[in-house]
């Protein structure tokens, strides 16, 4: 089912702010403190409440690049420039809410991968087992597939 937010946009209104505001995003220890930061509310789509779903979305926003083509995460975290062991994507996906995202932060500030932000931005907002799950699958497919 294709997400009726554009994720993509959001992901470039962030590129495109002065460094202050994006930088009080990067300084963000933990989702729920964006909340006390204007750039938070400005990169909300119209009308969308201040969640901690859309606080998981922007808290990852300095942390991923965006391409179209772009791998999945699972797929970007196993073939990146800098691999993601199998202990450290254990930690991610055995870990529990808040934990989990902050492992997924340092991940992807280890690792910097380029995503495609529409269905990174959606995985974030519908964060949960199953999108754990499938982080899981593409990047155990993604080792099958270069081992071969």
């Amino acid at each position: 089912m294709k997400s009726e937010i554009d994720f993509v946009r959001i992901k470039t209104t962030f590129e495109a702010m002065k460094s202050g505001p994006k930088a009080d995003i990067r300084r963000a220890s933990l989702p729920e403190d964006l909340v006390l930061h204007g750039a938070f509310y400005r990169l909300l789509p119209e009308g969308a409440p201040p969640t901690p779903q859309w606080q998981r979305v922007i808290f990852m926003l300095p942390w991923a690049g965006h391409h179209p083509q772009a791998p999945s995460l699972g797929q970007g975290l196993a073939q990146g420039e800098k691999k993601i062991s199998e202990q450290r994507l254990f930690q991610l996906l055995r870990s529990e809410f808040p934990l989990d995202i902050l492992h997924l932060r340092r991940l992807l500030r280890f690792s910097n991968p380029t995503l495609n932000w529409q269905f990174f931005g959606e995985t974030l907002l519908y964060w949960g087992e199953s999108q754990k799950r499938n982080i899981a699958k593409d990047y155990f497919l993604s080792h099958s597939k270069s081992s071969s």
